[in-house]
């Protein structure tokens, strides 16, 4: 992470932070555009890290709007397992909850802006079906996040 974050510094990006060892990167740019600042970001660090780089960048703005509309039960219920898939464009949440396998009355899907909120039972944690996501192709047009790690990721963007 250290390397991730001096690539960053050195590219130009300011105030750049990183947050616990799964690529999460937070810093400013006079670019607002993530497009562009997707393709700027996937170019530099394919480069230094000697990669086929694929990255998301979200706004403060978009991470908030994506918090906001966590469905309603994540909320009161302590009994799930909640995850927001991030989803890379154009790539869309309909086509990622198609293709995302699940339990019935086990496993918890919801599209958003964006996003697929995903939840499991925890004492069903074995039965999901949520984790044979990874084998899928669409694995590679979404990264996953837990749901505190995605607020903690929004506290150190303010």
């Amino acid at each position: 992470m250290v390397d991730l974050k001096k690539s960053f510094e050195i590219n130009g990006f300011d105030e750049v932070k990183t947050y616990i060892q799964s690529g999460n990167v937070i810093f400013a740019s006079n670019e607002k555009d993530t497009n562009v600042l997707e393709r700027k970001i996937e170019e530099f660090l394919s480069k230094t890290f000697a990669y086929k780089s694929k990255v998301m960048v979200r706004s403060l703005q978009q991470i908030k709007k994506v918090l906001a509309e966590v469905p309603p039960t994540w909320k009161s219920r302590h009994d799930l397992r909640c995850y927001i898939a991030f989803v890379k464009a154009p790539t869309s949440a309909q086509e990622v909850m198609k293709q995302t396998p699940i339990k019935e009355d086990v496993d918890f899907l919801k599209a958003g802006s964006g996003v697929v909120y995903m939840s499991t039972l925890l004492n069903m944690l074995t039965k999901s079906g949520i984790s044979k996501l990874a084998s899928k192709k669409i694995y590679q047009e979404i990264t996953i996040r837990n749901y505190n790690t995605s607020q903690k990721i929004a506290e150190l963007m303010r």
